[in-house]
């Protein structure tokens, strides 16, 4: 029943959505999931990562290595004795070819503690993995919502361009008829000019908007679809716990924590004596004066005791314990910030759809009350300034509801994230999801008490 109403947060956001969109919601952020080069550099990221456990794996296995040697030379020999002296050369090669094998037996358990470090490394690096791909998702969610919010504005404003020209005609009219003044005329021709200005306002945040959407979905955004708003929790300690359970970042640093806590044994690895086996087998052979050949081999233990380093080797233990008093305090100062910004969203995510819910009553009102001054005017109760205000009012008003619409949604998605909810699987996107596991090598768990490495 814990993750229940997750499942019900994705099903609102998508169900619903008309067929008559060429682009919806749904089908963005799966584009951005596709294409997204950092979310594929931060796949790469964690396949390097990987790599550390196959190194620390390789510390404590077999290592052998061949060698061979060619060459070629010349002798030359003088001799003495009571009969004379005589003198000989002879020039020939020489080769050889070694096999070197060394099998570490015991390491103070540095080789089970490397294993459980970079363990720690893969799994907080997936955990990054994910914190990125919640906000390249969410930089995508962002785009959609601005395109939408500043398509709505833009339209708004070349609606009141509209209108208030009309209005500026009528004005015009009224001031011949003798029925007006040129201060009528002139206010009116002051607001049209604001509106085109307003007008061209709206359309480089637009063009700006879509800019970003290219960016993030690599294609032009046309018939976006509005989408559904989702039912968050009523209590802001639900979502916190939430948040604590399943944020990504949170679940990294705490992963670091634990390869801090393994890199202490690593270090203290370097205080115990090591154990290993050598061998060695060597053949060679030379035709100089004499062809020889020669084989040897041998199998030799090495113990080695370290004795004194001038402190070096404690040193090491000492900061790798600071390191992991570092990474506790990191942990606990996230899960305060996450605590922050929980609290700080659901505040804002509420003033939004409270400011929602009056911006479309404003509408109305403020429609209404438009359409009644414009009578009146017609009439001569009203003059052409009431008439502009009426007309800046729902102006203001239908830029408040597109802007209300786009924060509810915003702070929503933003909380998604927070709470660890807003990544390919908990949106059900159509993508094939990439699996950080899949290839990767299996990870160490706690040593097995007959592990000597």
């Amino acid at each position: 029943m814990k993750h229940t109403y997750f499942l019900v947060f994705a099903l609102t956001l998508f169900g619903g959505h008309s067929t008559t969109f060429a682009q919806s919601f749904e089908e963005a952020l799966a584009s951005a999931y596709q294409h997204s080069p950092r979310l594929k550099a931060q796949q790469a990221q964690v396949r390097i990562v990987n790599e550390n456990l196959i190194a620390a794996k390789a510390a404590g296995k077999l290592n052998a290595s061949l060698e061979g040697l060619l060459g070629g030379g010349y002798v030359d020999r003088t001799s003495a004795s009571v009969l004379g002296s005589a003198s000989s050369s002879d020039d020939g090669t020489s080769r050889s070819a070694g096999l070197t094998l060394l099998q570490p037996l015991y390491q103070g358990g540095r080789v089970s503690s490397l294993k459980k470090q970079a363990s720690s490394q893969i799994l907080s690096a997936r955990a990054e993995l994910r914190d990125v791909e919640q906000n390249v998702l969410l930089n995508a969610a962002t785009a959609y919502i601005d395109v939408l919010r500043d398509e709505k504005i833009a339209a708004a404003q070349r609606n009141s361009v509209a209108v208030l020209s009309r209005q500026l005609i009528a004005v015009k009219t009224k001031f011949k008829l003798g029925e007006g003044t040129k201060t009528d005329v002139s206010q009116s021709e002051t607001r049209l000019e604001e509106s085109k200005i307003g007008l061209a306002r709206a359309g480089a945040n637009l063009n700006s908007s879509k800019a970003a959407f290219v960016r993030e979905m690599g294609y032009q955004p046309e018939e976006l679809s509005t989408p559904k708003e989702i039912s968050l929790p009523a209590k802001t300690s639900n979502l916190t716990q939430s948040a604590r359970n399943y944020s990504p970042r949170l679940e990294a640093s705490r992963y670091l924590e634990e390869a801090a806590q393994s890199s202490i044994g690593v270090a203290k690895s370097a205080l115990k004596p090591t154990l290993g086996l050598n061998g060695q087998l060597i053949s060679g052979e030379d035709d100089f004066s004499n062809f020889s050949r020669a084989t040897s081999a041998q199998i030799t233990a090495q113990l080695r005791i370290p004795l004194l380093t001038g402190g070096l080797r404690q040193s090491r233990v000492r900061a790798a314990k600071e390191v992991r008093q570092q990474r506790r305090f990191e942990t606990r100062d996230l899960e305060y910030s996450v605590d922050q910004t929980v609290a700080n969203l659901r505040g804002q995510l509420e003033a939004s759809k409270d400011i929602l819910i009056s911006s479309r009553k404003q509408v109305g009102f403020a429609q209404s009350a438009f359409e009644g001054v414009k009578t009146e005017f017609g009439v001569g109760t009203r003059t052409a300034l009431d008439v502009l205000n009426a007309e800046q009012e729902l102006l203001d008003a239908e830029i408040s509801v597109a802007r209300a619409e786009h924060d509810t949604l915003l702070y929503t998605y933003q909380l998604l994230t927070t709470i660890g909810k807003f990544d390919a699987r908990s949106l059900q996107l159509p993508v094939v999801q990439y699996d950080p596991g899949l290839d990767a090598p299996k990870l160490a768990s706690v040593a097995s008490p007959t592990e000597n490495n």
